[in-house]
C-alpha cells in the first residue's frame, strides 16, 4: 500500500453550481485499487460576497485508476443559505491517497529521474558559427514559433541483484486524457548527449 497526500485548489470564481478539479499520481507499478480521504478543507466567500453566511458546502472526492496512474478528482461548491449559486467562493480540498500496488510485477533498475521539454533549439558556441545579431550565450534558449516540442527524458539505473538488468533504454511516448489515449507516432530515440 502507498500513501500519497494531494490539495485540490478552487480559485475565486463567480461560475454557477460546483467546481472540478484533477491531481495525478503516478506509482511505480499497477494498481489494483485506491480511495482517496478528505483530511481538510479551507473556504469562504470572496469580496463583496465576504460577509455572506455558508448555507451549503458540496464536497467529493472520486478516484479513477489507469494502470499506473492515479487520477483523484475534487468536486467544490459553496452556497449561501438562499441555495442559489451566485456568490463567488473559493478554496481547497487536502486528502490522502491510498493506493495498493500490483505485487506480482518485478520493479525494473530503471527510474525517470526527470523530464525536460521545449520548443527551441539550444544555442552551444553559437558565437563561433554564427552572426553576433542571431549568436545567443551558451545554453541559451529562445522559444522559436512554430517548432516542434521537444521532450528529453533523464533516466537512472539501479543495482539491485534481484532485478532485472538494463541493457538498453527505448519507449513510446504516450499522452494520456481523461477521455482516452494517444500515442505518440516516433519512439523515442536513446540519445548519449
Amino acid at each position: 500500500m502507498e500513501r500519497r497526500t494531494g490539495s485540490l485548489t478552487f480559485p475565486r470564481s463567480d461560475q454557477p453550481g460546483p467546481r472540478t478539479t484533477a491531481q495525478v499520481f503516478n506509482f511505480t507499478g499497477p494498481v489494483n485499487q485506491a480511495v482517496a480521504m478528505l483530511t481538510g478543507t479551507e473556504f469562504g466567500f470572496s469580496q463583496p460576497d465576504g460577509d455572506h453566511h455558508v448555507g451549503r458546502v458540496t464536497t467529493l472526492l472520486d478516484v479513477v485508476i489507469d494502470d499506473d496512474i492515479v487520477t483523484v478528482e475534487g468536486t467544490f461548491g459553496v452556497r449561501d443559505w438562499s441555495g442559489d449559486w451566485d456568490d463567488d467562493y473559493q478554496g481547497s480540498l487536502q486528502f490522502l491517497l491510498l493506493a495498493d500496488i500490483a505485487t506480482d510485477v518485478v520493479p525494473s533498475n530503471l527510474s525517470i529521474t526527470g523530464i525536460e521539454h521545449t520548443q527551441a533549439i539550444q544555442h552551444f558556441r553559437s558565437q563561433l558559427h554564427l552572426d553576433a545579431a542571431s549568436a545567443g550565450p551558451d545554453n541559451w534558449i529562445p522559444l522559436i514559433a512554430g517548432k516542434d516540442t521537444i521532450l528529453r527524458v533523464f533516466v537512472d539505473t539501479g543495482d539491485d541483484s534481484t532485478r532485472p538488468t538494463i541493457g538498453q533504454v527505448t519507449g513510446l511516448l504516450e499522452f494520456r486524457t481523461q477521455g482516452g489515449t494517444w500515442n505518440a507516432s516516433t519512439p523515442m530515440r536513446p540519445s548519449t548527449s
